[in-house]
């Protein structure tokens, strides 16, 4: 039997895994095959699965099939402060064998800007090993095109990266958030693994367990710093438990702090303060 603690933490992250659907839902990608097809000169047709290989190297693209969202498949969204741009987060995975298979996914994941109309790419960034997971699983992938106005003239557009892992009487859930803007001839990552959300919970029996909650927001100051605006984080960390009351369970807050960070462009990227530095986040970033 599920206990009401469990199915209230259950929720809870579920609400984590799916908070960014607020910035782009991973919908259909109707572009994928074409998508494919414009940027990677050596792939195959697509298979029975919908996965498409690259000749020479062994590595694969999956497009979605069926309703339910793959996290390792191509998705897409058009830009809205540049309808005639069209955004893709393109999986490029490695085959495992064996345990290895068991245990999770390797792989990159690639950036993509591309003419609308026509599918041709226009820039072009990798992320190595982005798309690895083992125990902590990669569960979602997503673009957020809020209003990152970087400068008068520039603005970046984002993804989100979301991880999960349960097991009796734990779970433990993550989003991390990467910044791109799109130079005359580059893709940049100016923000690389801000940590964005947080959910941590354990639970004993019916009606008995806590949670921590921690969400980061992110706006735009107007303060500069070589050339770009500073960014302010603000850190919101709740701390719940779950406990009876007569005849029903109810939730009480424990324990609330918030925390404002400035995050200041150094020419290159935004730093990141150890605190909010997401896991996936690359070595020296």
């Amino acid at each position: 039997m599920i206990t009401m603690s469990r199915c209230l933490s259950s929720i809870a992250l579920s609400a984590l895994l799916t908070a960014g659907a607020a910035h782009a839902a991973p919908a259909d990608c109707p572009e994928a095959a074409g998508i494919v097809a414009a940027a990677y000169q050596d792939a195959s047709a697509p298979d029975k699965l919908g996965r498409i290989r690259l000749s020479g190297s062994g590595d694969f693209i999956a497009l979605q099939s069926g309703n339910r969202s793959n996290p390792f498949a191509v998705t897409c969204k058009a830009w809205p402060a540049k309808p005639e741009l069209l955004l893709a987060a393109v999986p490029v995975m490695r085959d495992l064998s064996g345990a290895k298979a068991a245990d999770g996914h390797d792989g990159d994941l690639d950036v993509l800007v591309l003419e609308r109309a026509t599918l041709q790419p226009l820039r072009k960034r990798r992320l190595p090993g982005l798309m690895k997971d083992d125990a902590v699983r990669l569960t979602g992938v997503v673009f957020d095109t809020a209003r990152y106005d970087l400068s008068q003239d520039e603005r970046a557009f984002g993804i989100r990266v979301t991880r999960s892992a349960s097991s009796t009487g734990s779970m433990q859930g993550e989003t991390s958030l990467r910044l791109f803007v799109m130079s005359e001839h580059e893709l940049h990552v100016v923000l690389d693994g801000l940590l964005v959300s947080r959910l941590q919970g354990a639970w004993e029996n019916e009606c008995d367990s806590r949670e921590e909650k921690r969400d980061v927001t992110l706006s735009v100051d107007a303060a500069k710093s070589a050339g770009y605006q500073n960014l302010v984080a603000t850190d919101t960390r709740v701390s719940r438990v779950y406990a009876p009351q007569g005849a029903k369970c109810v939730d009480r807050v424990t324990d609330k702090t918030t925390a404002r960070h400035t995050l200041a462009f150094d020419g290159k990227t935004y730093s990141i303060p150890e605190s909010l530095r997401a896991p996936d986040r690359r070595p020296g970033n």
